[in-house]
């Protein structure tokens, strides 16, 4: 018996999987938030695992924000009209989170607020997407026109969410937003396993390239790190969304819905 098929066998219904994944991210976020995780881990690693509270925030909004776009398709003008107010009050929360006076554990959270938000405008898109990888491309040429401004810089992590969003939702793993596309697990998860190696290369050739940050080559190491909160991000949402929910539980079209 497959992993996807032994969740499916198990008498848990896709309301109490929901519930499940969405009360420990909320605790995650709370304990990485609050730093207790020196507590009971090593400080050095506590302080690494406690810089992605942000993964976890973002997961939590665009996984809701999936599950609740895939129940109304096609999209309508009421749909974009939801979708583009919450994009707003996403931004309008990152706004005044940034210029509070909260500890900056707590500001940082603006990064995924502002990208949860856009991603919003995104998954309300018809499906399919034509030319996917062009919209990570007009993401990946703002980075690199505006690559020495002050929200270029202090925004990698959005950056790094928003250029992932098509990658993952209309190459990589189109049945997250269309429940009549082939479910293709092997392919999620070497994709998942990429994007962990990827953040482990970027953190390994941050440390080698950050005492001289000298050229583009340094720079874009650099940044290619600290955006390291989106391919987690991206991991989480993909764990839930394929395997947590296997058989796209709840949906109407696909097995497994009740």
């Amino acid at each position: 018996m497959t992993a996807a098929a032994a969740f499916a066998a198990a008498p848990w219904s896709a309301r109490t999987r929901g519930a499940i994944f969405y009360v420990v991210c909320v605790g995650l976020l709370v304990v990485t938030m609050a730093k207790l995780l020196t507590y009971v881990l090593p400080g050095g690693l506590a302080a690494q695992l406690g810089n992605y509270g942000e993964s976890v925030l973002y997961a939590v909004i665009v996984a809701a924000t999936i599950q609740v776009a895939r129940r109304h398709r096609p999209p309508t003008s009421r749909s974009w009209l939801v979708a583009g107010a919450f994009a707003v009050v996403c931004v309008g929360l990152a706004i005044a989170l940034r210029q509070s006076t909260l500890p900056p554990g707590v500001r940082t959270l603006t990064e995924p607020l502002v990208a949860g938000g856009l991603t919003a405008l995104y998954v309300n898109l018809r499906r399919p997407v034509r030319w996917p990888l062009a919209w990570s491309a007009v993401v990946v040429t703002v980075v690199l026109v505006f690559f020495d401004t002050e929200i270029v810089l202090e925004q990698s992590e959005a950056f790094g969410f928003l250029v992932l969003a098509p990658i993952c939702l209309d190459i990589v793993d189109r049945s997250i937003l269309d429940p009549v596309q082939p479910d293709r697990p092997a392919r999620r998860l070497a994709w998942c396993a990429s994007l962990a190696v990827l953040a482990a290369v970027a953190l390994l050739a941050a440390y080698a390239v950050r005492p001289d940050l000298s050229g583009p080559v340094e720079h874009g190491i650099d940044y290619l790190h600290r955006a390291a909160e989106a391919y987690w991000g991206w991991i989480l949402i993909h764990l839930y969304l394929g395997f947590w929910l296997p058989g796209r539980l709840g949906l109407p079209g696909r097995p497994g819905h009740r």
